[in-house]
């Protein structure tokens, strides 16, 4: 009996993770589904006003609303999932960056300009386009200039916001059940599927796949950040400054 009852509780562990892997996947896709619904709807709402003011062409000018509402559907995510779970906001591990955090910022930053560097120049050897994001593809066909209006959107809200839901729920979350490297290439997993759709901008499938290989990459970046110094604004700030210096540059390139 004894020998059944160890046999079956080992038995039991894969079953227990391979579970949670499975909730950990529904919450980060729960969590991209929000994010996408405040941008819809209070992204669209503050764009009523945006448009007006903002002087990009046409639809562009909704843009940064749109990113408002983005942020706003993060912290709704984050609000239900703590209403239904054991944890609460205490849960969000943000403080003070300590001269420790700053460097680990630092370093992540550069390991992502590092790797998107070797990463395209490999693209290029092998004769492989990855395909582009769709604001890329906006910015191209309509205003440049809508490049430069999310340089500072992006370090306040979209870096952050993606971080507290991949990061701070969804990678901790799987933290507390397998290894702290098994949680951070499951969330780039992910992270990665939940980007198809932003990526999805070539008929080519090899392509949006490559560009989906270089958001896993850059993602277990960030997620190492985190693991080392359990501090969201970590992986927020070197996500949200990636993402600026990647518009900048963008924007030389097309104006």
């Amino acid at each position: 009996p004894v020998g059944m009852a160890l046999s079956g509780g080992l038995d039991e562990q894969p079953r227990a993770r391979a579970r949670e892997m499975a909730m950990a996947a529904g919450i980060g896709i729960a969590g991209y589904l929000t994010t996408q619904l405040g941008a819809a709807t209070v992204g669209s709402l503050i764009a009523v006003v945006t448009v007006g003011l903002i002087p990009l062409e046409g639809t562009l000018a909704a843009y940064p609303g749109i990113v408002v509402g983005f942020g706003a559907g993060a912290l709704i995510f984050a609000g239900v999932y703590f209403a239904y779970s054991k944890h609460d906001w205490s849960y969000i591990d943000l403080e003070m960056p300590s001269q420790r955090d700053v460097a680990y910022t630092v370093g992540a930053l550069g390991l992502l300009v590092v790797a998107l560097i070797g990463i395209s120049q490999l693209f290029e050897i092998l004769g492989v386009a990855p395909s582009s994001h769709g604001i890329e593809q906006d910015a191209r066909e309509g205003d440049p200039a809508l490049l430069l209006a999310l340089i500072p959107l992006t370090i306040l809200i979209i870096g952050p916001a993606e971080e507290l839901v991949f990061r701070n729920i969804v990678q901790k979350r799987l933290g507390e059940s397998i290894s702290r490297w098994g949680a951070i290439v499951a969330t780039s997993v992910i992270f990665a599927v939940v980007h198809f759709q932003a990526y999805a901008t070539s008929e080519s499938l090899p392509e949006i796949v490559g560009s989906l290989g270089v958001v896993f990459l850059l993602s277990m970046v960030l997620g190492w950040s985190y693991m080392k110094t359990e501090n969201i604004v970590v992986p927020s700030v070197a996500h949200g400054v990636y993402n600026a210096l990647q518009f900048g540059l963008l924007y030389v390139q097309i104006a």
